[in-house]
């Protein structure tokens, strides 16, 4: 996709111009070349505002938007493109498959929920320079752009805490009602008697168990056992498994 970023910022400028006949023509002013970047969103209202954010700046330059990753990409054929701001948000959207092979190629920053921290954690392990939450202000992203850019990373003074205790190795934090739900797993429960247990619904169930699937990096229900067992959430007596913390209450976002 053209120029990576390195070899824009390496050589930031443009060189003066050779007159006719190889001779060094007059010296001329260098000209900035401007980062240039791409914004794959679902909402349009979110990338013309992001694009319009962008541009007030006169190092920036966007090239290219879309709704989604390889729309994104396909408009960009031939284009160069320095940074690609990509939507990790929407229910539809698989961005993280994307990651590894994208920060191979441009510089990466990817815009995740407020609550997504295992995503943003994944994103930056896979190769993305950036992390930047959806209800950021637009100083935010410029920030980040410019960080990118110049081949520094970028997290959220909010996030930098957390992310860099999941890179220590720190213990994941899980909530009570993830807790129980890795317990009633670990047994051998469905999502429906799950749910039947806890008084919530079957998608409550099934949003709580990706949450833990990402927090925890694994993508089966085997590797969740395990770590539960490792963990002390259950014990290997098949009669005698580690009672729950609580009898489970209904919460507001298990509604």
């Amino acid at each position: 996709m053209g120029a990576s970023v390195g070899d824009t910022h390496r050589d930031p400028q443009h060189r003066a111009s050779i007159g006719p006949l190889g001779h060094h023509g007059p010296a001329l002013a260098p000209v900035a070349v401007p980062t240039r970047i791409a914004i794959a969103h679902r909402c349009v209202l979110f990338r013309d505002g992001l694009h319009r954010a962008l541009e007030v700046h006169p190092e920036f330059e966007v090239v290219g938007g879309g709704d989604e990753t390889d729309e994104v990409l396909r408009r960009l054929d031939g284009t160069p493109c320095d940074v690609l701001i990509l939507d990790l948000v929407a229910p539809h959207a698989d961005g993280l498959s994307h990651v590894a092979a994208l920060a191979q190629r441009l510089a990466l920053i990817v815009i995740t929920a407020d609550e997504q921290l295992s995503a943003a954690f994944a994103a930056l392990r896979a190769g993305a320079l950036g992390a930047v939450p959806r209800n950021s202000p637009a100083a935010a992203f410029v920030d980040a752009v410019r960080a990118v850019a110049r081949g520094d990373a970028w997290i959220p003074p909010g996030m930098q805490a957390q992310i860099l205790g999941r890179l220590r190795g720190a213990p994941v934090e899980l909530t009570l009602r993830e807790r129980e739900i890795i317990a009633l797993v670990a047994r051998g429960f469905r999502n429906a008697e799950v749910a039947r247990a806890l008084f919530v619904t079957e998608a409550t169930v099934k949003t709580h168990l990706n949450n833990v699937f990402n927090k925890l990096e694994i993508r089966d229900r085997v590797a969740l056992t395990l770590y539960a067992l490792r963990m002390g959430i259950i014990n290997a007596d098949s009669a005698g498994f580690a009672p729950l913390a609580k009898t489970p209450v209904r919460d507001r976002d298990c509604a």
